[in-house]
């Protein structure tokens, strides 16, 4: 029996025009859902009353007061997105290098053997079988091979 999985899931594998593409496919799907989804946000703005405050700001004769409060969105927005991106270096610093999926190992015919409590034979013979009928004597399992 070979030791390694048949299925391999490393995306670092991957060509890297097929990651370039996979990352395009998600942006245009994230940007296709933004779209679909604006009519909703919109409503749910309008509802509680935000769009009285933005006419309110924006319909100002004065344009340098459009101007502060231009200036301040994009503060608050750039002040996010700082926040953001040090939150995203911490946890590529503390995460980053971390193997979290670890492949478990192969169990020893006599391990399987003691865990489920039968003999070793019977364990290599099943193991080794196409079809295994497997049924139980009050909680100790029986494994007979078919073929």
């Amino acid at each position: 029996m070979s030791e390694k999985p048949d299925i391999i899931d490393n995306p670092r594998l991957a060509p890297s025009g097929r990651r370039a593409i996979e990352a395009v496919v998600t942006a245009a799907a994230w940007a296709g859902w933004l779209y679909l989804a604006m009519p909703l946000v919109t409503l749910l703005l309008w509802g509680v009353g935000i769009r009285t405050a933005i006419v309110q700001q924006t319909m100002s004769a004065d344009i340098r007061d459009l101007g502060r409060t231009a200036a301040w969105y994009v503060s608050v927005t750039g002040v996010f997105i700082l926040m953001m991106e040090i939150w995203g270096i911490y946890n590529r610093r503390r995460f980053g290098k971390l193997v979290r999926r670890r492949e478990a190992g192969i169990a020893s015919d006599e391990e399987t053997a003691l865990a489920l409590d039968v003999d070793s034979e019977a364990v290599r013979r099943a193991k080794h079988a196409r079809k295994v009928r497997v049924s139980f004597d009050g909680s100790r399992p029986i494994l007979e091979p078919l073929e």
